[in-house]
């Protein structure tokens, strides 16, 4: 029997259909079966021609009223559906398939408060059914309820863990990424436990490659989330789960690439080997790389501003890179998808520092309208910028006001970080 008649009726349904045809008069038991057989097939315009032959001769049918009601739905004619689904109530008041129904249709109506109230009076149901714990988790989490609403879409996830069974991938999928999105934030354990499921579910999916941008939307909302620590070891195993699936192509393998940066980045501020330079320098490149994805970018002010801040940033690393190696051969085995996105800024420092600054001094001038400013007064300002930005580095205050070092410790007779060609001792280093 088509999935749209065991929406309806549910479990063992050739028992179930034969008791409701059953109800109907002898002589039109035939006609009962034709038209449950035309709408086990999808043809809901013969089916609703059919319902209407039946009803004229026995009106109080409530099962064949629910049907036409059904066939009216599946047409998008919500209005005409709901009154049909009500009728049905108000004499069978009982009648659950009805009740469900008429949720539905207020759902699809918009009218969540009143589908989540139907929902409330007919869960749970006698008979799991699949679909109607998730419209109405819909329902809850449009009204802020959501750890109802979370509630109600795990009764789906419960269902597929016991039966390994969907009338439907996508919307199974999207039932897993809305629980998924709502216990990130609200419940360690359960997420823990249903993203382990939810690759389950994708590894058996025929058609995983078409939820792409569901895919992508997921693993954006886990990104946010990455304040967490507990989660960030989790969401690098489900992103790398997911690229090795083969399922992220074209524009999305870019979102495979930008979960790692991710991820890295919260590693990178809690890491004591990387100082808050390099990882400002890490930060402002991947900002300008992005400035489409930036709402805020628009403004061709913020723009120049992102512009700006990515060219001081390398300026600053030209500075810094041939004294600290150490810190950036070790960013690059630790942080390797970091390192991409400034791979070619560093490759341009070694090869070619002198013309790449003269280059960002110029773009600099540029962008900040300095057209008035001698690019050596822009260099003797930057200069002095970086030394106090060196000077802050060095050290950091700690709780109780205790300090530690963030970069290894430089000889007095060493050259200068800032870049000044002095000895760290007769520069920044004076008077320490």
């Amino acid at each position: 029997m088509a999935k749209i008649v065991k929406a309806i009726i549910n479990e063992n349904v050739a028992e179930t259909l034969e008791q409701y045809v059953r109800e109907a008069p002898e002589e039109m038991r035939p006609e009962v079966r034709t038209m449950l057989d035309v709408f086990g097939s999808g043809d809901t315009e013969k089916a609703e021609e059919m319902c209407r032959e039946i009803l004229q001769k026995k009106p109080d049918y409530p099962y064949v009223q629910t049907v036409y009601g059904v066939c009216l739905f599946e047409k998008e004619r919500f209005e005409e559906a709901e009154r049909v689904f009500r009728e049905v109530i108000e004499a069978h008041s009982d009648f659950e398939k009805a009740a469900v129904q008429l949720a539905k249709s207020y759902h699809a109506q918009g009218k969540y408060r009143e589908a989540a109230a139907e929902f409330g009076k007919i869960l749970p149901l006698k008979e799991y059914e699949p679909m109607v714990y998730s419209t109405y988790g819909d329902c809850l989490e449009r009204l802020g309820l959501k750890k109802k609403a979370l509630e109600a879409f795990r009764e789906d996830i419960i269902q597929y863990d016991k039966e390994k069974f969907v009338p439907s991938e996508q919307w199974m999928d999207g039932v897993f990424q809305r629980a998924l999105e709502l216990e990130v934030s609200m419940n360690q354990d359960l997420f823990l436990k249903d993203l382990e499921d939810y690759k389950d579910f994708l590894k058996h999916a025929q058609h995983a490659a078409d939820y792409q941008s569901y895919l992508a939307d997921l693993i954006v909302v886990m990104s946010a989330e990455l304040e967490r620590e507990w989660l960030r070891n989790p969401f690098v195993e489900f992103v790398t789960f997911v690229s090795r699936l083969g399922v992220m192509q074209g524009e999305y393998q870019e979102t495979i690439t930008s979960a790692y940066v991710a991820v890295e980045s919260y590693n990178l501020r809690d890491d004591r080997e990387i100082s808050p330079l390099l990882e400002d320098f890490v930060n402002n490149i991947y900002s300008e790389e992005h400035m489409d994805e930036m709402e805020d970018a628009s403004d061709e002010y913020v723009a120049n501003g992102i512009r700006i801040n990515a060219r001081i940033a390398c300026w600053q690393m030209i500075q810094y890179l041939p004294h600290h190696e150490n810190e950036i051969s070790y960013f690059q085995m630790h942080y390797p998808q970091s390192y991409l996105v400034v791979a070619e800024k560093i490759g341009r420092i070694r090869s070619d520092a002198s013309a790449f600054e003269e280059e960002l001094l110029q773009d600099i001038q540029k962008y900040a309208d300095m057209d008035d400013i001698e690019l050596d007064d822009l260099r003797g300002r930057l200069a002095d910028s970086y030394q106090e930005m060196m000077k802050k580095q060095e050290r950091v205050v700690q709780d109780g006001g205790t300090y530690r070092r963030t970069t290894r410790k430089i000889g007095r007779n060493e050259p200068c970080p800032c870049g000044s060609g002095k000895k760290y001792k007769d520069c920044c280093g004076k008077g320490k």
